[in-house]
């Protein structure tokens, strides 16, 4: 976009001198606004905590009434009091579903709880992370997983944030038990190893704009996606991953952690009406906090 700068005569850059010191006044109001409504959120963070805390004590340490738990199945031991609970969260939550394959899910059965929390208490804008705790189980050696979004201070006219990095737990495989690899066979060669869709693949990544494309990454459609032919593809494709794997996390933090019982009963899925609806509420809150 071409610059609106020009010449002016004494009295404009007085004019603009003037309401440049305005701005300033709205900015300083503005970050006013925003600390107190970190201390506030902060306050509320403690007691919706202690909440979580007693969610997860529910599920964990309520037996399960069914065969399997007689039996020791592994499916029980996670989240006792439901069964496959975060499996079924995390399938009825849109942006999710579709990144579960049906190799994911076993492996799922063993998650135990879901956290966020913000990287920096005092300054939210730094961003927040994820912790996925599970169980002993026999896919991998990790007791957490975690997934860390680092992000940079709102720009101070329009207020977008820009996304710095994203770092994900490196998974500690348990020999032959990697899901997101898989068996392909040729015509006319043996079967072997290959990299497969995963959840495990495709949310634990660490990607930063200065890194190469990940190589198991889908160019074709990758290119589809990105508006107004920019020349350097691999750039805007990581940008497009990180934006994306940022929408992704956002719903986790903001949508699944509180309200998980309402994802795994489906009561917060959308219609396919409301969809819609719902971008254009989006949309709105954005303006909202603009103001």
């Amino acid at each position: 976009m071409e610059s609106t700068e020009r010449c002016r005569d004494e009295k404009e850059q007085r004019t603009l001198a003037e309401l440049e010191l305005l701005d300033g006044t709205i900015l300083k109001i503005r970050k006013e606004r925003d600390r107190e409504i970190q201390e506030l959120t902060s306050r509320y963070a403690d007691r919706r905590a202690a909440i979580l805390e007693k969610r997860r004590k529910i599920l964990v340490e309520t037996p399960c009434d069914t065969d399997e738990a007689e039996e020791g199945e592994d499916g029980c031991l996670a989240t006792q009091g439901l069964k496959g609970f975060w499996l079924e969260a995390l399938e009825n939550l849109p942006t999710t579903a579709d990144l579960i394959e049906p190799w994911d899910k076993d492996v799922l059965m063993f998650l135990e709880n879901i956290e966020q929390a913000f990287l920096d208490p005092g300054d939210h804008h730094k961003g927040f992370q994820l912790t996925f705790h599970f169980i002993l189980n026999p896919y991998f050696t990790n007791e957490v997983l975690v997934k860390e979004y680092h992000t940079s201070e709102p720009n101070c006219y329009s207020g977008s944030v820009k996304l710095l990095r994203i770092n994900a737990s490196p998974i500690k495989w348990e020999q032959g038990m990697d899901v997101t690899m898989g068996k392909f066979k040729k015509k006319g060669k043996k079967a072997r190893q290959e990299p497969r869709d995963s959840f495990f693949r495709n949310f634990f990544r660490t990607l930063a704009h200065d890194m190469p494309l990940p190589s198991d990454v889908n160019v074709s459609e990758a290119k589809e996606l990105i508006a107004g032919g920019r020349k350097n593809q691999s750039n805007a494709m990581m940008d497009l991953l990180m934006e994306n794997d940022l929408q992704i996390g956002i719903s986790i933090q903001r949508q699944l952690v509180p309200f998980a019982v309402r994802w795994y009963t489906g009561e917060a899925c959308p219609a396919e009406d409301e969809s819609s609806e719902g971008e254009g509420d989006e949309s709105s809150e954005s303006e909202a906090d603009n103001a």
